[in-house]
């Protein structure tokens, strides 16, 4: 997948083949979004000299518009998960800045006109440019520039439309399985790991730092976690804490994991990717350290229960 970020979406060309397209914030890449992916894909097996793209932002508008303040997956995670997961041809990235206040029919022309494209897919629900003009606006002006539109029926989970607000509201309300069912995916985060004060270590749990990559990244609520962890590519399991360390009378969150059974050695600044699966328990304050001891063995039995139940 070729990435290119545009500032000026008015000066630049690619006209060297057709393109088909779908335009999006794409927060969270959940299974309404992989359908619209997916027909890109569908697609190009009919018009097999075509490249498909997708089109998306550098920030979230609705970061951007101060609606929300969190994201369920930054852009360097947009990047990894499509790569990962299909065969997209080009991303454009467009500065959100510089074209909030271009209308339907103009961007629609630019499309056309500076990326060739030729088909563009998006939902039922899509509204386009800065007055959000709808369905039907946008297929009559689709049509008067020379674009084929396809416009796709929106994914439901018990007559609930699946959208990145829906799944941010489940792992805001502890839902993190539904959350995961709707994504399609566990919900991961991708960060580095930094150095901590060792007092994981010092106990006989050693804990890996991380820190997400993304500022915005909306992180789940306080307690422990069974999760997988992606260090140089190998799959771990681990038991994740998200919280104060309140035994320890911390005030800063941390997000550390504890490789289950694995003596893993991981530099600092390196890259990982933590995959939470399940919630296990809320944080807790205990009294001394060797009754904290005793809760980790017992989360990691838990944990251990569960992957052997899976």
């Amino acid at each position: 997948m070729e990435i290119v970020k545009i500032d000026d979406i008015y000066s630049f060309s690619i006209k060297e083949q057709k393109l088909i397209s779908t335009l999006g914030s794409f927060d969270g890449i959940h299974r309404g979004h992989r359908n619209l992916l997916n027909k890109l894909e569908l697609e190009k097996k009919i018009n097999k000299d075509y490249k498909t793209a997708i089109f998306t932002f550098d920030i979230l508008p609705k970061i951007y518009f101060k609606k929300i303040d969190k994201v369920l997956m930054c852009l360097d995670e947009k990047i990894l998960f499509l790569e990962k997961e299909f065969s997209v041809d080009y991303l454009f990235v467009l500065n959100f800045e510089n074209i909030k206040d271009i209308d339907a029919k103009n961007f629609l022309f630019l499309l056309k006109k500076n990326f060739n494209v030729e088909i563009f897919v998006i939902g039922n629900n899509h509204r386009l440019g800065k007055y959000n003009l709808q369905n039907t606006d946008i297929k009559e002006i689709s049509r008067n520039v020379g674009i084929n539109i396809r416009i796709e029926n929106l994914i439901t989970d018990k007559d609930n439309i699946i959208s990145s607000s829906l799944i941010r509201n489940l792992l805001e309300r502890d839902n993190l399985k539904k959350a995961n069912i709707l994504l399609g995916y566990n919900y991961f985060i991708l960060g580095v790991r930094r150095k901590g004060r060792g007092r994981g270590r010092n106990i006989g749990f050693p804990t890996i730092n991380i820190e997400p990559i993304c500022k915005e990244k909306f992180i789940l609520n306080k307690g422990v976690y069974f999760v997988y962890i992606y260090i140089k590519g190998n799959k771990y399991i681990g038991a994740c804490n998200i919280g104060r360390k309140p035994t320890f009378n911390e005030n800063n969150i941390t997000i550390e994991v504890f490789v289950v059974d694995k003596k893993i050695e991981v530099e600092e600044n390196e890259e990982v990717m933590v995959e939470f699966v399940e919630k296990i328990r809320e944080e807790q304050k205990f009294n001394n350290i060797e009754e904290l001891k005793q809760q980790i063995n017992r989360d990691i039995n838990k944990i251990k229960k569960i992957v052997k139940e899976v």
